[in-house]
């Protein structure tokens, strides 16, 4: 994992595993991490998605909300994770609900709206340690994308 995207999700740790060391990468590139606000994540999602398939690898939108009908109208060829349907083998992004998250990796990582993640589970300490899962499944590359306020741990 990238330095800055490792850097990134430690953030987290002092709450989600108070008293365990901070890990390390042993990547010699930092990576690529952007932290974005916008009215607009769902959409600046599919711009982030055509980005990184400009580079070489794949891409997995990480979310708590269903954003495939907007990347199918932004042109965007995704598999749904966790879709009963065909499976698609021929294309590179994949949409991952939190819940599947865990054990995957992509080479690019889109995730959107934090606060939703954490939200998402019964207690924050549940959530948090759901978001440092998502936030750790980027091989090269992690965007976030977020319009509400992120957690206080990740805000400074």
């Amino acid at each position: 994992m990238p330095a800055d995207v490792l850097a990134y999700a430690t953030r987290l740790l002092p709450v989600i595993a108070p008293g365990l060391a901070a890990p390390s990468s042993v990547r010699r590139a930092a990576g690529d991490l952007v932290v974005r606000r916008t009215d607009d994540p769902v959409a600046e999602a599919a711009a982030a998605v055509h980005a990184a398939l400009d580079r070489d690898g794949s891409v997995g939108v990480i979310v708590a909300d269903d954003v495939a009908g907007a990347l199918a109208t932004a042109g965007v060829q995704h598999a749904v994770l966790g879709d009963d349907g065909d499976k698609e083998f021929d294309v590179r992004v994949d949409v991952v609900p939190v819940s599947l998250a865990k054990g995957l990796e992509f080479d690019h990582v889109v995730v959107l709206e934090l606060a939703a993640v954490v939200a998402g589970e019964g207690d924050s300490l549940t959530g948090l340690r759901r978001l440092y899962v998502c936030l750790t499944r980027a091989v090269t590359s992690l965007t976030v994308l977020h319009s509400r306020p992120l957690p206080p741990e990740l805000a400074r």
